[in-house]
């Protein structure tokens, strides 16, 4: 038996819904491989002692600040020193920082450069609830990311990296930066925009700890144990 004309046309709109529903269904679907590697979620925003702001990222199950660094004092409120002259930074071992350049214009992109003993200073460098990442937390971040090999590249910025700035999509939203370094022991500003320093919390040996380092040049991430009285970015992790 032939369906009528009026069956057909009742028939045709709900049709076209449930083709649309199906088809909107599956584009959301996520795969079994996102699921094994959850997208990045922008969370709560944290603020320092100074009154900068930061914003957070979840990966895996980590929570990162998404900036470096900006603190001029410590979380009880004591002053960090502030150091420009290159022959008082290379003999210091106590905390300081200081501004790549000696420029307070280069803080709101890259924030401020570190010496180990600020990093490890009891009264710490990052808000309450927050501290400096390990080594074996960076580590974690790295097999999460399916290894240190390709690491960088989906950690590093898509822009203000000079080219090719191998492998950066900023997939996971960490947004690494590179915001140079102070070199020991000469206290030279060295690779603004070609590399990026992050400090960990962990002693290699007597005089050296260990961080971490991406290049525009590659999408690896290395590890490296470089001198206490070096310059480099922090970023806070929380507890």
């Amino acid at each position: 038996m032939k369906p009528n004309k009026k069956s057909l046309v009742l028939f045709y709109p709900f049709a076209v819904v449930l083709i649309l529903l199906i088809i909107t269904t599956g584009c959301n679907t996520p795969t079994p491989k996102d699921q094994d590697k959850t997208s990045p979620k922008t969370g709560i925003t944290v603020i320092d002692t100074d009154g900068n702001v930061y914003h957070t990222v979840t990966i895996g199950k980590q929570v990162w600040m998404v900036e470096n660094l900006k603190t001029a004092h410590f979380r009880n409120g004591d002053t960090i020193l502030n150091v420009s002259d290159e022959l008082k930074w290379s003999q210091l071992k106590t905390a300081a920082f200081c501004n790549y350049n000696n420029d307070k214009k280069n803080i709101t992109d890259y924030g401020r450069l570190y010496n180990w003993f600020a990093v490890n200073d009891k009264r710490s460098i990052c808000p309450t609830g927050w501290h400096v990442p390990t080594n074996s937390e960076w580590s974690d971040l790295f097999k999460f990311l399916d290894g240190k090999d390709i690491a960088a590249g989906k950690l590093k910025s898509t822009d203000k990296w000079h080219k090719p700035n191998a492998g950066a999509t900023n997939s996971k939203g960490f947004t690494a930066l590179p915001g140079g370094s102070r070199d020991y022991p000469e206290a030279k500003f060295d690779n603004l925009g070609s590399s990026g320093h992050w400090w960990s919390a962990t002693e290699n040996e007597e005089g050296f700890s260990w961080m971490i380092y991406m290049s525009c040049m590659g999408e690896d991430a290395m590890k490296l144990s470089e001198a206490q009285q070096s310059g480099f970015s922090v970023r806070c992790i929380k507890d």
